[in-house]
């Protein structure tokens, strides 16, 4: 079937065209579980993958159906077309490849205790995967738990990334979801998995604070993965009487001074600090957040770069 003709735009098995309360027109594909994979699998992982990782992909998206039949029951649908349940492009999407994976594992799921597991699966883990608790704050799922992920190549698309933001570009960004917190002083990961993924972010402004947990902590700024360190152009090392360096900001700190010990105010600007190197000058609120991190994806279950 074609939607108006388009040959980029042909479905397998039969349309149901409804108009519901409120709504557009909902065209609905119906079509059985093997066939809507064909259309899956190869937007979901590469056709060009090695077969045992399409096999795989088959399974677990075969698998990740059944757990959601019924998911928009109100709408009269099963699932959506994009990642919002799994992306489905229809025929024109399909490749010999995958198809091959699909027939071969035609009917397989993967079971716990005799029924269907909830299985997910991302892009890349960064050398390990995360416990579900940590992302979804989900319990009682004791095969969704990280582990050592040894297969992933290291060089995959975003297994390493880097991304930064001004303060000023975090701030609007706040705003724009609904949180007033005035000029950004500071971003800080205060609770971490056992895996070292943040659990606990902080977003600290001049007018409020806003507390991001679990898998927030990657969605509040779109990043690939919750596994990351923050660095800010504000930051400086200073050694301790135990000749460590810790990571510290200036903005707050006390100095002794030749006029004795006083706090450093955030408003102060800048300030010339000297090091081995020599001076450079440091913003006592920081202006740019880097945040470089591993893995893309919320790396609960399998890793897509790991099976293949």
């Amino acid at each position: 079937l074609r939607i108006n003709g388009d040959d980029k735009k042909r479905y397998r098995g039969a349309f149901e065209i409804l108009r519901l309360s409120g709504s557009d027109m909902t065209v609905i594909d119906l079509i059985n579980i093997e066939e809507y994979l064909y259309g899956v699998v190869p937007y979901e992982i590469q056709a060009s993958s090695h077969p045992e990782a399409l096999k795989s992909q088959a399974v677990a998206a075969r698998t990740y159906t059944v757990n959601n039949l019924n998911k928009y029951k109100r709408l009269q649908f099963d699932l959506c077309p994009t990642v919002y349940s799994q992306v489905y492009k229809g025929f024109d999407g399909e490749a010999a490849s995958t198809n091959k994976a699909v027939d071969d594992t035609k009917g397989k799921i993967v079971t716990y205790n005799g029924k269907p597991a909830s299985v997910f699966y991302f892009s890349s883990s960064g050398g390990r995967t995360e416990d579900v608790k940590n992302v979804w704050g989900s319990e009682g799922y004791p095969y969704l738990l990280s582990v050592e992920d040894k297969y992933e190549s290291g060089d995959s698309w975003h297994y390493n990334w880097e991304v930064s933001f001004t303060a000023q570009k975090i701030k609007q960004i706040m705003v724009d979801r609904g949180f007033k917190l005035g000029d950004i002083q500071g971003i800080y990961i205060t609770k971490r998995s056992e895996a070292g993924r943040a659990t606990e972010v902080i977003v600290k402004g001049s007018q409020g604070e806003k507390v991001y947990t679990n898998g927030s902590t990657r969605n509040f700024l779109s990043l690939d993965s919750q596994w990351y360190d923050i660095t800010t152009d504000a930051d400086i090392f200073v050694k301790g009487n135990d000749d460590e360096s810790t990571k510290t900001q200036l903005g707050g700190t006390k100095v002794m001074t030749a006029s004795g010990l006083q706090t450093i105010s955030s408003s102060s600007g800048k300030l010339n600090v000297v090091n081995s190197a020599g001076m450079k000058v440091v913003p006592l609120i920081p202006t740019n957040y880097t945040f470089k991190g591993k893995g893309w994806g919320h790396a609960v279950g399998m890793s897509q770069e790991g099976a293949k």
